[in-house]
């Protein structure tokens, strides 16, 4: 299922939309509610708080998600930022904490952590997929890529010619690239 497809569950109030959100996310925010001086039960609070913020966020009109950003990071910043609201009102003693007032508008700072948590998703995505793949293109991906090796010293450590290593290694690529448009669907 799309982002995109979700987010017209949730404008349409279905009940497989909010169970999609509850598989995906609760256990994430409730991590951090946990390491941040939270319990479970405020863990629960404060992701029935983010449901009932995304829907107000999402029944906007001209509302639109960024192709690039996904609906769990979105309610993730949602999430995090209620918390630390909470915190922050549990400190200074104010019970005013209504969630219809809250600003939506993220800060450069919330931008950044939107923006870090998306590559992180999309790394551990493209780091499952590489499992995926054979011995040989695993190997070959990893001297390329992540020790930034030349294709000649690759092929004279693999004992192949270089050539054939320039062709291995853009078929590794296509098929590390077809494992993961397969798992992100």
């Amino acid at each position: 299922m799309s982002d995109k497809q979700l987010i017209k569950g949730i404008q349409a109030e279905e009940s497989w939309a909010f169970e999609t959100l509850y598989r995906d996310n609760f256990k994430a925010l409730k991590s951090y509610v946990i390491r941040n001086s939270g319990t479970l039960e405020d863990a629960k609070d404060v992701f029935q708080d983010t449901i009932i913020a995304l829907i107000k966020m999402v029944s906007r009109p001209h509302f639109e998600i960024r192709d690039n950003t996904k609906v769990s990071t979105l309610f993730y910043a949602i999430g995090s930022r209620l918390w630390l609201l909470n915190l922050r009102n549990r400190r200074i003693k104010t019970t005013n904490s209504d969630i219809s007032e809250m600003n939506y508008e993220f800060s450069a700072d919330e931008e950044s952590m939107i923006e870090k948590r998306d590559y992180e998703e999309k790394h551990q995505l493209i780091a499952k997929s590489v499992k995926l793949l054979g011995e040989d293109c695993q190997k070959l991906l990893e001297l390329y890529y992540f020790k930034n090796q030349k294709l000649k010293d690759i092929a004279g450590m693999l004992s192949y010619t270089e050539a054939f290593v320039r062709v291995k290694k853009n078929r590794c690529m296509n098929a590390l690239k077809e494992k993961v448009k397969a798992s992100h669907q």
